[in-house]
């Protein structure tokens, strides 16, 4: 045998479980979705999940680089997502960043109708005299009316506040502060 002969490592994003091959054809790519760092390895253990929030239609991957963040409106929440299709769109009441893993609701007084939204922004407030109790609501029907003897001061309120003791008041969707 030659002591100047190295076995050569197959490269990042590929690996070999077999042993005595005798020619780069056999190093097998890691699949789509998936990537590796490492060079000569012997497992495809080796090939790391795409995380959750990005896919990667790239076989044999090298880096996490060529992990594709999912667009801003949609999410997903499985890591080694081979296909954008994977990247779901948040559905009304809700909105996320590029390279999100979940949608993020919007906040209790607040609803959205817009489909697969990128802000917050397009979270839009009930109204004062109104209220809604409800995260990620996706239509104004989530906004009530305050009821007699209950008022709102602010346009994104999660519920009502009672007329204090001692005061009422009896029309329906009061705006600021009940009768002195």
């Amino acid at each position: 045998a030659d002591s100047n002969h190295t076995c050569v490592p197959c490269v990042a994003g590929k690996y070999l479980e077999v042993e005595g091959a005798n020619d780069e054809s056999y190093c097998e790519s890691c699949d789509m979705g998936k990537f590796s760092v490492a060079t000569g390895s012997g497992s495809r253990m080796s090939c790391t999940d795409c995380p959750a929030g990005t896919y990667s239609f790239t076989m044999g991957a090298s880096s996490a680089i060529k992990c594709l963040a999912c667009p801003a409106g949609t999410h997903s929440a499985l890591a080694g997502s081979a296909s954008l299709s994977r990247c779901q769109g948040c559905e009304n009441g809700q909105f996320s960043a590029l390279g999100s893993s979940t949608c993020q609701l919007c906040p209790m007084g607040k609803f959205s109708t817009a489909w697969a939204a990128t802000s917050p922004l397009t979270c839009r407030s009930c109204g004062a005299g109104m209220f809604s109790g409800e995260t990620g609501a996706g239509s104004e029907i989530a906004c009530q009316v305050c009821t007699q003897g209950k008022f709102s001061a602010i346009d994104d309120a999660s519920a009502c506040t009672a007329c204090a003791a001692g005061k009422y008041d009896n029309d329906t969707g009061k705006i600021g502060r009940a009768h002195v």
